[in-house]
């Protein structure tokens, strides 16, 4: 626990809280434009049945780094694929997951990746109506059944 807060502590002594909440600010941004350009119906980069609305205010001054983004589709099935995923977030039924990139340990890489992880879940729920294999972290485009054991079976 003292080697946790002592790193911690290092970080704050190499940059300043204006930094840090300059690229929460940046992050979290980030993450409401793909999650705009991806989900909402009115998108030109729309490519889904199902809509995301960020239901967290956009001004940056009335919010911290975490999005609560309501689906237009049951949770039940994102929820545990995010997590499959390596994901971390949680959800507040009926239809909302909330995420957050947080500023000390998450790059615009990690928010990049949230979204094509998503991106790959929800497609396959809406278009395939299957679950998809998560390897390591990462998904596949693979076609299938899902089972409790994290493998596929082949339907075609």
């Amino acid at each position: 626990m003292c080697a946790s807060l002592k790193a911690s502590l290092n970080i704050y002594h190499q940059t300043s809280l204006e930094e840090l909440r300059n690229k929460s600010i940046m992050l979290t941004g980030y993450l409401e434009w793909l999650i705009r350009h991806y989900f909402s119906s009115d998108s030109p980069g729309f490519s889904s049945q199902s809509t995301i609305r960020i239901l967290t205010p956009p001004q940056p001054e009335r919010r911290g780094c975490q999005l609560s983004l309501c689906f237009s589709i049951p949770l039940s099935d994102i929820y545990e694929k995010l997590s499959l995923a390596g994901v971390s977030c949680d959800k507040r039924e009926p239809s909302v997951i909330r995420i957050a990139p947080v500023h000390l340990y998450n790059s615009f890489e990690d928010v990049y990746k949230f979204v094509e992880i998503l991106r790959g879940i929800l497609y396959h729920m809406t278009v395939f109506g299957h679950m998809i294999k998560f390897n390591s972290g990462h998904f596949t485009y693979d076609i299938g059944v899902y089972y409790s054991d994290k493998t596929i079976k082949e339907t075609c």
